[in-house]
């Protein structure tokens, strides 16, 4: 984990996790049911192998879960982006997992995509413009 602010206008948090994966963790949440249901409605399929990584990471920024059974966790990802959206024109949110990529932008701006690679865990990187 690192963290900086620059000349008390930009903080920016970045986060490393080589532990599991969002993409490889979402399909065995308890709201598994609601997540394939956001996939089905929201990503265009032709079939279920059109499902990558970085849609699994957006329907978990979409339903806010975590693997973890303990009760008012899931919802980091969540908070990371409404606080973006409370923040300047440059803020932003930056997730690698596995080989999945997202960006969410303030306004509600997305990117997804596939990466070649996976970069082996989770890298996060979260900037807020003050």
């Amino acid at each position: 984990m690192s963290g900086s602010v620059k000349d008390g206008k930009d903080l920016e948090v970045i986060f490393f996790d080589q532990d599991a994966t969002i993409p490889a963790t979402l399909p065995y949440s308890k709201n598994s049911e609601k997540i394939l249901q956001w996939l089905k409605e929201n990503v265009s399929l032709s079939n279920k192998f059109d499902v990558h990584d970085g849609h699994h990471i957006q329907a978990a920024m979409k339903t806010g879960r975590s693997s973890d059974e303990t009760g008012g966790r899931g919802n980091g990802l969540a908070t990371m982006k409404y606080l973006i959206d409370q923040a300047g024109n440059q803020s932003s949110l930056h997730i690698l997992s596995r080989k999945g990529k997202y960006v969410y932008m303030k306004g509600g701006r997305e990117d997804v995509e596939n990466l070649e690679f996976s970069i082996g865990g989770t890298l996060i990187h979260w900037r807020l413009h003050l």
